[in-house]
């Protein structure tokens, strides 16, 4: 895993100042210590589309995608990432909730086993691709969420249990709505820009930022740097050869001029990056301004929310 601080996704996008659509999914092994459900306890109703009508217990490793469910103030810590339940009340999503399923994945028998580092880079990976198909667009996401794993126990993993559920979390908030984005309520051109954004964003927001030891993980750091430069100049060639309407194509051949010279910053830090370089671009102050400003017109020009 290229790092290993603990990002908060809207918080990401203001450090990169709103250079890219940038997806920080926090995960780490949930340990379940507490069990608050009881044989009395009804599980929740659900229509035949599998959508939850009437709130209800289950058990969070069960959970489905599009699950909302409320943890009762117990998600996650920033330091300890310990889940203190094994179930968790499911609710409709319009209905006050702090938390989201927003994958459900059988993961196979070559993953690693939970509560190991290996599975936690694994883990990282498995989510951060399900979030981006969930939001397409992470500028939409309230400040604060975070996204978390939870995978069966260790003791189940060797007979075939193997389910990894990823859940966004707001603590401290409430949500009344599901966070999915609802595709149809997007223009085409709006997908193709966010689906051609994400990428990058997840590769970028995985460099280094803050107090890490830079210089002890300079190697690794190199190579995503090489790899968010890869996706930069994928991004660009899904941009040059999307067909966008005249207004739009305007401000997409400026952001493509500035995610060619961000390309050129990212080969740098690549071939010869040293602490000090990651440091500059991780706080801004080797940050390309325009880019801040070329995505924004580009986004405004299609009808996206420019606020983050």
């Amino acid at each position: 895993m290229c790092t290993t601080q603990e990002p908060v996704i809207r918080a990401w996008i203001t450090a990169h100042r709103k250079s890219l659509i940038i997806w920080a999914v926090v995960v780490g092994a949930v340990i379940a210590v507490v069990n608050t459900m009881n044989s009395m306890d009804p599980g929740a109703h659900r229509d035949k589309d599998g959508r939850v009508t009437t709130a209800g217990y289950e058990e969070l490793v069960s959970l489905r995608s599009g699950d909302c469910f409320d943890s009762g103030g117990h998600l996650p810590s920033a330091g300890t990432r310990i889940m203190p339940l094994t179930t968790v009340k499911v609710v409709p999503c319009d209905r006050p909730h702090d938390a989201e399923a927003f994958a459900s994945i059988e993961l196979p028998a070559i993953a690693p086993a939970p509560n190991t580092p290996p599975f936690a880079e694994y883990a990282h990976g498995q989510c951060t691709s399900q979030a981006e198909a969930y939001i397409l667009d992470p500028w939409s996401a309230p400040e604060g969420l975070r996204a978390f794993y939870t995978a069966e126990a260790i003791k189940n993993w060797g007979s075939g249990d193997r389910r990894m559920v990823c859940y966004f979390g707001l603590a401290g908030s409430t949500l009344t709505s599901s966070l999915r984005t609802d595709d149809a309520a997007l223009t085409t051109e709006q997908k193709a820009y966010l689906k051609a954004a994400g990428p990058r964003g997840s590769a970028v927001a995985a460099l280094p930022r803050g107090p890490e030891d830079l210089q002890a993980k300079l190697p690794a750091f190199n190579a995503c740097a090489a790899r968010a430069a890869a996706a930069t100049r994928e991004e660009i060639r899904v941009l040059e050869s999307t067909p966008w309407s005249p207004a739009v194509g305007t401000e997409i051949t400026a952001l493509v001029a500035e995610l060619r010279k961000e390309a050129t910053v990212l080969d740098g830090l690549a071939r010869t990056g040293q602490a000090g370089a990651f440091g500059e671009y991780a706080d801004g102050t080797a940050y390309n301004a325009p880019l801040q400003d070329a995505v924004v017109q580009v986004r405004r020009a299609l009808g996206l929310t420019t606020e983050s």
